[in-house]
């Protein structure tokens, strides 16, 4: 069974500021631990927040590398279709130098035709 009887005066002064120092250990305990929760999120978020950066910038970086694949696939493509029309250009040209040589051979090779005398 509890003893109700009352302290001394001392005696409840001292049983106060034990209970008074608890509530205050308490309270300070909860504040540190509620503050390490909260640096341990910040921390948590830099670190999601650094990845994310990170993430992005090789995704960007990785874009940009496919960007610069398409563009130099296309300046090859351009280049060749350009060498292929260059070729036939020369092609061209040479089938015409060789169409006018012949025709300059035939020029001047063919007689003229002998003038037909009218028979009087």
């Amino acid at each position: 069974m509890v003893d109700h009887t009352p302290l001394p005066t001392w005696e409840a002064e001292v049983a106060q500021e034990i209970h008074e120092e608890y509530i205050s250990a308490k309270e300070s305990s909860e504040y540190r631990v509620e503050m390490q929760r909260i640096e341990q999120e910040e921390s948590r978020r830099w670190v999601l927040d650094a990845r994310r950066e990170t993430m992005a910038a090789l995704t960007n970086a990785k874009a940009d590398g496919r960007a610069q694949e398409a563009w130099d696939a296309q300046e090859q493509r351009e280049l060749e279709e350009q060498t292929a029309m260059e070729h036939q250009m020369l092609l061209a040209q040479q089938d015409r130098d060789s169409a006018l040589q012949n025709l300059e051979y035939l020029r001047g090779h063919v007689r003229e035709p002998a003038l037909v005398q009218p028979e009087a």
